[in-house]
């Protein structure tokens, strides 16, 4: 794990990781272009054989905050008196 975590860390990759205090597992943050290179990543990833993995995918706040903002404006717009 510390030589997956090494490699992944020097190539720019693995962003941040962690434990979790006092439980076996933990997580991370990947800097991937693509589902594929996030795949060829994990593939080497030495616990995922005994691991339950969850894949999230984060997003700017400020650039999800205006596209909820303009589908509350098109929503309210689409209402009868709007």
């Amino acid at each position: 794990m510390s030589a997956w975590e090494d490699e992944n860390t020097a190539r720019g990759k693995l962003q941040f990781a962690w434990s979790l205090a006092g439980q076996v597992g933990g997580g991370g943050i990947l800097n991937v272009d693509s589902a594929e290179e996030l795949d060829a990543i994990m593939v080497g990833f030495p616990f995922g054989p005994f691991s339950e993995i969850e894949v999230y995918a984060l997003a700017d706040l400020e650039a999800s905050l205006q596209g909820a903002k303009a589908a509350a404006e098109t929503a309210l717009q689409a209402m009868p008196g709007g």
